[in-house]
């Protein structure tokens, strides 16, 4: 138990330091954001949250593939990749403002929806059944709750991710 906590507050500790190093360097080109700096953004948003989104999907294929197809551990890592790189390539498509919402939002999405399928795939014996499986789609449940918090408390920042006209930059007419 001690080591996964302590892998935990690494993983935290290396988010932390992605998302600070592009603010420390967002206060500093303060009107036009260099290309570099965009994309750096973008793919925290791939990094922090599609690795998570991946897992997920991962679990989604595990239970929607067929058992008898073949390769079908073969399939189950192409969706963890196709979920990990939609996150990523959405990041990138969409405004600054809303790619940490979006990407939360729909990480809860796919977590919700782990237990769901596996309630609806297995009916009553999920709710009645192993503690194994229980256990999970509660840890899946508790995991929707984590990213759907997150995902509310960065919707506070969509209010105010504009600058007033007084503090915008000069125009240069």
């Amino acid at each position: 138990m001690l080591f996964f906590l302590s892998n935990l507050l690494g993983c935290a500790t290396v988010a932390t330091g992605l998302i600070l190093w592009t603010v420390a360097r967002a206060h500093k080109a303060r009107y036009a954001r260099p290309l570099g700096l965009r994309s750096v953004e973008a793919l925290n948003v791939g990094t922090i949250v599609g690795l998570p989104a991946a897992i997920a999907c991962y679990f989604l294929a595990n239970r929607l593939l067929p058992t008898d197809l073949a390769g079908r551990a073969g399939w189950e890592v192409r969706f963890f990749f196709a979920g990990w790189i939609t996150i990523a390539l959405a990041a990138l498509l969409r405004p600054q403002a809303r790619r940490w919402y979006e990407a939360l939002t729909c990480t809860t999405a796919l977590y919700l929806a782990v237990p769901t399928v596996d309630i609806l795939s297995r009916g009553r014996a999920t709710i009645t059944g192993d503690a194994v499986f229980l256990g999970f789609d509660a840890t899946m449940l508790r995991t929707a709750a984590i990213f759907a918090f997150s995902a509310y408390r960065t919707a506070g920042h969509l209010i105010h991710s504009r600058p007033p006209i007084a503090q915008r930059a000069p125009s240069t007419s």
